[in-house]
C-alpha cells in the first residue's frame, strides 16, 4: 500500500484530495517521515509503500529501492501540519522539485 493510501485511510478526515502525488512524495521525503536505516545512508525516502507491515521507499532518484521505517516524532509533526494546513502548501511547493 502506497504511504499516501495508508494515511489516506487512517485520517480520512484530511482533503487528501487536493495533494499532487509528486509534492506529497517529495514533502514526505523532505521531512523524513520515512526514512532509511543508517546503513543504507541517512534521510528520507521517496515513494515509500507499505508491503507486510514493512516501509519501502527510493533513495532519492538511484532507483534503488531499500528497506526503511516511519520516524514516530515526524509522523506527529506531519499530522500536525495536516491539522494546520502548514503540509498542504509545503507539498505544493514540493511539486516544483525536481529530484
Amino acid at each position: 500500500m502506497r504511504i499516501y493510501d495508508y494515511y489516506k485511510e487512517k485520517y480520512p478526515q484530511f482533503d487528501w484530495e487536493s495533494l499532487n502525488h509528486h509534492g506529497f512524495h517529495v514533502a514526505i521525503m523532505r521531512i523524513g517521515l520515512c526514512k532509511t536505516h543508517k546503513r543504507d545512508g541517512d534521510g528520507g525516502l521517496y515513494n515509500c509503500e507499505i508491503v507486510n507491515n514493512q516501509v519501502y521507499g527510493y533513495l532519492g532518484t538511484t532507483g534503488v529501492q531499500v528497506k526503511g521505517y516511519i520516524d514516530k516524532e515526524v509522523e506527529k509533526e506531519f499530522i500536525k501540519s495536516l491539522e494546520d494546513g502548514s503540509f498542504y502548501k509545503f507539498a505544493e511547493e514540493c511539486f516544483y522539485t525536481r529530484l
